[in-house]
């Protein structure tokens, strides 16, 4: 998986969890494999995986403060650990 692809796959998840953030609760985690750079979302920790807390990747919409989206800037910075 090249940089772009893994980033579409981060932002896709993260607009997953925004859209459905009552179902994930307070320790909602986007865990990435180190090895294969498989991304998932969990609420438990996974040992095999690098785990992120989700809001470290979602700023508030300019439009609606209420709403969370994707933050490119923290997702790419992210991603400079894993494609330095």
């Amino acid at each position: 998986m090249n940089r772009d692809e893994l980033k579409m796959r981060v932002m896709d998840l993260l607009e997953d969890y925004a859209a459905e953030e009552e179902v994930w609760g307070d320790s909602a985690q986007l865990c990435i494999n180190p090895e294969s750079l498989t991304v998932t979302l969990t609420s438990d920790e996974q040992p095999e995986y690098d785990c992120y807390d989700v809001m470290e990747f979602l700023q508030p919409s300019p439009s609606d403060p209420a709403c969370w989206i994707p933050d490119p800037e923290a997702v790419d910075a992210l991603l400079d650990e894993y494609f330095a």
